[in-house]
């Protein structure tokens, strides 16, 4: 599969799920490749290959694009319309803010020091520095629980899902944003596609893949609808759901 020196993408035989290889430890991906101060750099490798045409096409989107605030709050409304709310991997806490300001008890953590800096610099409260592994919320404390842009960069996937499960209250929600592998402009445009970050990405999903890693950390698909993973756009969306009851019955 795709090469990048020194990296290369593999596929599991029995999942079909893509993963890169070598990966970088835990402790590279915070110190030499943490994201919020090498990721600029990625970013310009990947414009530089996509050409002049797709770099313009992507700014003219950009003019007509929603604030990703307003489309990342409506899609939560459909499901959790107040409550506690915890974006996992919250960056600059811009989403954390947002989601105050309409009402909901938001919180935010993040790897990244820079980050959670920023965010405590910008009056930001209810962030904390760590992982979602780490971190010591309390069983069934959330309504709902964003990852957008996250789990591709989680080297144990699955256990961060569950995590979430952990933390999610019965019938509460997780939205999931990552980018599509099996989208149509993987394919067409090969390496300058916008969802290789190397060596950040460390999988690589497709609906089918994102959706077998929630049911086996115990979520249960709330929402996988073709617009939600259209083969034309480079991520997707998938809303996922912690049962009212668990696997022996209890609430």
């Amino acid at each position: 599969m795709l090469c990048e020196d020194p990296w290369r993408l593999v596929r599991c035989d029995g999942c079909d799920l893509v993963f890169l290889t070598p990966r970088p430890s835990p402790g590279d991906m915070h110190g030499s490749f943490e994201w919020f101060e090498h990721g600029s750099a990625q970013m310009c490798i990947r414009r530089t290959r996509q050409g002049p045409a797709r770099r313009l096409a992507r700014r003219c989107r950009g003019l007509l694009r929603r604030r990703r605030e307003d489309v990342v709050l409506d899609r939560i409304r459909r499901f959790v319309s107040s409550g506690r709310f915890l974006d996992i991997g919250c960056g600059d806490a811009a989403m954390v803010r947002w989601m105050a300001e309409h009402g909901y008890d938001a919180h935010g953590i993040d790897v990244s020091s820079p980050a959670v800096e920023a965010a405590v610099r910008a009056g930001i409260q209810n962030i904390r520095h760590g992982t979602i592994h780490d971190a010591d919320f309390a069983d069934a404390s959330f309504d709902a629980v964003l990852l957008m842009s996250v789990l591709e960069h989680e080297h144990r996937p699955v256990d961060a899902l569950r995590e979430v499960a952990r933390v999610l209250r019965p019938g509460g929600y997780a939205f999931i944003k990552v980018p599509n592998y099996g989208c149509w402009n993987r394919r067409v445009l090969g390496s300058g596609w916008s969802g290789y970050f190397f060596p950040q990405h460390l999988y690589y999903f497709t609906p089918h893949t994102l959706e077998r890693a929630a049911h086996a950390a115990g979520l249960v698909t709330a929402r996988n609808r073709w617009l939600d993973h259209v083969p034309v756009s480079d991520v997707m969306w998938f809303t996922a759901r912690r049962p009212l009851t668990d696997a022996n019955g209890t609430k």
